[in-house]
């Protein structure tokens, strides 16, 4: 009778160990992410703000807001202004690792939706770390509710507001522009290609198709929302004026004589004028504070082509 009783009593001397364990552990890791959180509290505090951008168009808009001496580190995506190249790298935005944010000691992240993984976001708010998360946007007026959005989670409400008011008449000017190309409304195809081996056509509620519709233009391929690769068939029948292209795709495709080999472009408007607008990365993949100026270069181009017909 005695040794069923001794086991027993042993059995409940573990357990109770081990959940004195776990709440050691809990505690202790508590501790640390309160130690953690005491000197990046007091540093904003104080109005040391150490500011991560995760998105190459959240970092764009913190630095358009003129917050970028307190941008400590920002992710691989991000390469505008030229300033961000001189700053630490923290990984790609969509797939970052916690450890090396938290190593910048960032009072404040400021990311895009797409960012992540989610318990890389989770660890840093357990570190202490205030996360904001902005919306990813394709127009104009969620455009203009981003820049507000960021500009209250970095305090600059007032910058915030000048930017809104320049992008406005920056669009209005560029809109202006677009108006004379209207008329003709050439059919531009929006060519994206991350890797070499995918080619990828831009379709509706994209920030290329909004551009290209305040530039004037019309939407060579409209059938679907995003992106999505494109066959030969569907290449010919888009049937292109103008192809626009950002500079990365043109040099992960070998240049503009590999992307005139593409298989059906020889037979469209623009394989046989050779018709191709190339702008910056960062203008036609993210709806950001420069949007005016993407729509104002794309217009100008247009006109050109429309001109030289």
């Amino acid at each position: 009778m005695g040794a069923p009783c001794f086991a027993s009593s042993r059995k409940h001397t573990v357990s109770e160990n081990a959940a004195k364990a776990r709440i050691v552990k809990t505690a202790a890791l508590a501790a640390a992410a309160a130690l953690c959180a005491l000197p990046l509290a007091a540093a904003a505090e104080k109005g040391e703000e150490r500011i991560v951008t995760l998105g190459f168009d959240i970092t764009e808009l913190v630095f358009a807001l003129g917050a970028g001496e307190h941008v400590v580190g920002v992710d691989s995506s991000s390469g505008y202004p030229a300033e961000v190249e001189k700053l630490p790298k923290v990984g790609y935005y969509r797939k970052f690792a916690a450890e090396g944010v938290l190593s910048l000691r960032p009072t404040l992240v400021v990311a895009s939706a797409l960012a992540g993984p989610p318990a890389a976001l989770d660890q840093l708010r357990k570190a202490g770390v205030r996360v904001v998360v902005v919306d990813e946007v394709s127009d104009l007026e969620s455009a203009r509710k981003r820049i507000g959005t960021v500009a209250e989670a970095i305090g600059r409400v007032e910058a915030g507001n000048a930017l809104v008011q320049r992008l406005d008449r920056e669009v209005q000017e560029a809109k202006a522009l677009g108006d004379k190309v209207r008329a003709a409304a050439p059919r531009v195809l929006f060519l994206f290609s991350p890797t070499p081996s995918v080619l990828n056509v831009g379709g509706k509620e994209t920030v290329a198709s909004e551009v290209i519709a305040m530039a004037g233009g019309k939407l060579a391929v409209d059938s679907f929302q995003g992106y999505r690769p494109i066959s030969t068939e569907a290449l010919v029948a888009a049937q292109p004026d103008v192809l626009l292209v950002t500079e990365r795709t043109l040099a992960s495709l070998g240049g503009p004589e590999k992307l005139w080999s593409v298989p059906g472009l020889s037979l469209t408007p623009a394989g046989k004028a050779k018709r191709m607008v190339v702008l910056e990365d960062t203008l036609l993949l993210g709806m950001g504070p420069r949007v005016g100026e993407a729509v104002s270069q794309l217009a100008r181009q247009l006109l050109e082509a429309k001109e030289a017909r």
